[in-house]
């Protein structure tokens, strides 16, 4: 069971890494703690609330790698924020990311339509086909909305 949790950690963190570095350049380059915990609860619909701790330190693990460095600070409602900003290196590493999340995202369809062809097929549990079915389509309309006409 521990194994398993730890691939958990590694895969969220590898998530965290993504979005914290994708925050850093949409974000004029510059980025900061609490700023990417406010976009990750808003973009996950509250799904997901990692602590400001796990986002500090893997901001740390960002900077030492060269990935990110640190670009100014200034004193906020009597706290000190940190302002980081992503590297050349750090805009490489987002793109491989970038292909990884891509490529999992299309396996993950695949085998939901797999999953719909084959309650379908079998007649096993009709609710749950149509309630996949229909999932699906969300999420590619909702895709199909984000892209737009920028694809």
């Amino acid at each position: 069971m521990r194994g398993g949790r730890g691939k958990l950690r590694e895969r969220q963190c590898g998530s965290l890494r993504f979005l914290i570095l994708s925050h850093a350049l949409t974000h004029g380059g510059r980025t900061y703690g609490y700023g990417i915990l406010k976009e990750i609860v808003e973009l996950s619909d509250g799904e997901w609330r990692p602590s400001v701790g796990t986002i500090y330190k893997v901001i740390s693990e960002l900077v030492s790698e060269g990935l990110l460095r640190e670009c100014g600070s200034e004193v906020r409602r009597g706290r000190q924020i940190q302002y980081y900003e992503i590297t050349d290196e750090g805009i490489k590493e987002l793109i491989r990311y970038s292909y990884i999340i891509l490529r999992r995202i299309s396996t993950g369809m695949k085998f939901l339509l797999r999953l719909y062809r084959e309650l379908i097929r079998t007649g096993k549990d009709e609710r749950l086909a149509l309630k996949v079915r229909e999932e699906l389509r969300e999420v590619l309309k909702e895709f199909k909305e984000l892209v737009g006409d920028q694809c």
